[in-house]
């Protein structure tokens, strides 16, 4: 397993800019899987990870599985079961930060378990599907909802992927029943990029988990990881050979108040000559600039820079303490020594201590001082109590002429471009200049032509339909 592990953290930093895509039957997320699971993925980083057999119910809330720097919620696909004692399958994908994706609900099987994504990577669409077929599901039904989910996929998509656990043997024909995985690959024209065992329940091992693909050369370094996080099956993984734009980091600006003073600083602007400020040629600009450069004198201001997916609640000493943890992974990395190893394990304990207390303090100080207000309370308190909105990305991307745009400045550029001419994309005529007497007339009419185009905005209508008493939700509307 440990070598396993070195080889997988070799390719990841071999190929630290390409996104890996891999799957995992890890037989049940309950007790200290995830936690182990947690500390894999944040070592060794999987852009996309597909876990199947969570054994996960509708009682478990999405909260208890957020991993930092992973999109959240992830997505969760648990199979209903009134038997507490006999619970199996469930699904549950995790997607890194700054990967432009959306789940395709229409797409997915109604009795085969699978979740199907639209991923984008360098302005190409990828249909990903996430399978799972246990033996309590017929073969001829799992195969042929697979189908036709794909024959739609391939209607609008040029690159398919389907990766999961059918529990078919790919090394020995026999266990294809009737040829219905064969048959798949033929009609789609997949190949399998898994070349290996897989899974160990029984002697000599078997192939069950696949990576299928129409685009093989669009990958590389595929690789069977044992991670110990499962009873029998390994942690396949690939990596795709285009590399992805990752969030960029946060730069932020704030006065230093460690060495303010009050005292100091009122003394400062009372000897401020403001008679000089009442001669000068702008009094009002000398006295911005005099009050300025005092409070710039007591309070600096300083910039820090921040990952682009830094927790809300990281401090200054649990940074420290994470470094010191990935430099004491590297160290045991290189050298596998008693005291190499003690080291890393005293600095995962400082850090688990640390986080907590982070964690802790964090939600204390909202209503330390007792004065609280709804956007601040909510703010804070909302990842304890629901799973809506909560550790969301605030990274924008639009697609523009097929081309995916993120960069702050031009978004800001073509968001000016529209509501500058929002008028003449309306009507299709510039506005007259206002206070023109003449175009008085045509002026009326172009605003009467605005309210009619957003009159018949399907918001509007369904605002209009509701009840002002009545609870109101706005349409969900894409952010491409």
């Amino acid at each position: 397993m440990i070598r396993d592990l070195n080889i997988f953290r070799s390719m990841r930093r071999k190929y630290h800019s390409n996104p890996l895509l891999g799957y995992l039957n890890i037989n049940s997320l309950r007790g200290d899987k995830f936690r182990l699971l947690r500390d894999l993925i944040t070592n060794i980083p999987i852009e996309i990870l597909c876990l199947d057999e969570t054994k996960l119910t509708n009682d478990f809330n999405d909260a208890l599985f957020f991993i930092e720097g992973y999109q959240f919620p992830p997505y969760r696909r648990d199979r209903s079961s009134c038997n507490t004692r006999n619970i199996g399958g469930g699904k549950m994908v995790f997607i890194k930060d700054g990967l432009i994706n959306k789940r395709l609900l229409d797409f997915e099987t109604k009795t085969a378990e699978t979740i199907c994504l639209e991923l984008t990577i360098k302005n190409k669409k990828w249909f990903i599907m996430f399978a799972y077929r246990p033996e309590s599901i017929d073969r001829k039904v799992f195969f042929e909802e697979v189908k036709i989910s794909l024959d739609k996929a391939f209607s609008k998509y040029d690159h398919v992927v389907l990766l999961g656990d059918l529990n078919v043997d790919m090394d020995i024909p026999s266990t294809d029943t009737k040829g219905y995985l064969s048959n798949l690959c033929d009609l789609f024209g997949l190949s399998n990029l898994v070349k290996g065992k897989t899974c160990y329940k029984k002697d000599g091992g078997s192939s069950l988990d696949i990576i299928l693909t129409n685009s093989k050369n669009y990958f590389q370094s595929t690789k069977i990881i044992e991670t110990g996080l499962s009873d029998h099956h390994s942690l396949v993984v690939t990596c795709f050979k285009s590399s992805f734009k990752k969030l960029p980091p946060k730069i932020i600006k704030y006065r230093d108040k460690k060495k303010f003073k009050e005292t100091d600083y009122l003394e400062d602007l009372r000897n401020i000559d403001y008679k000089e400020i009442d001669n000068a040629i702008n009094s009002y600009d000398e006295l911005t600039k005099r009050v300025s450069s005092t409070i710039d004198k007591h309070a600096p201001i300083k910039t820090k820079i921040l990952r682009g997916n830094d927790s809300p609640f990281m401090t200054k000493e649990l940074r420290k303490a994470i470094m010191n943890r990935s430099r004491f992974t590297n160290k045991y990395n290189k050298w596998k020594s008693r005291e190499n190893f003690l080291n890393l394990e005293n600095s995962r304990k400082i850090v688990k201590e640390l986080t907590f207390s982070a964690k802790k303090d964090y939600f204390k100080k909202a209503s330390e001082d007792g004065i609280i207000t709804n956007k601040k309370f909510w703010k804070t308190m909302k990842p304890l109590m629901t799973n809506k909105g909560i550790f969301a990305t605030n990274l924008i991307t639009l697609e523009e002429d097929g081309e995916l745009i993120s960069d702050e400045k031009d978004l800001a550029e073509i968001f000016n471009n529209h509501y500058v001419n929002i008028v003449e994309n309306t009507v299709g005529a510039k506005p007259s200049p206002m206070g023109n007497p003449e175009d008085a007339m045509a002026d009326e009419s172009t605003v009467k032509s605005i309210i009619e185009h957003y009159k018949s905005n399907p918001i509007i209508l369904k605002i209009k339909e509701n009840s002002l008493n009545e609870t109101f939700t706005f349409p969900k509307i894409s952010r491409k």
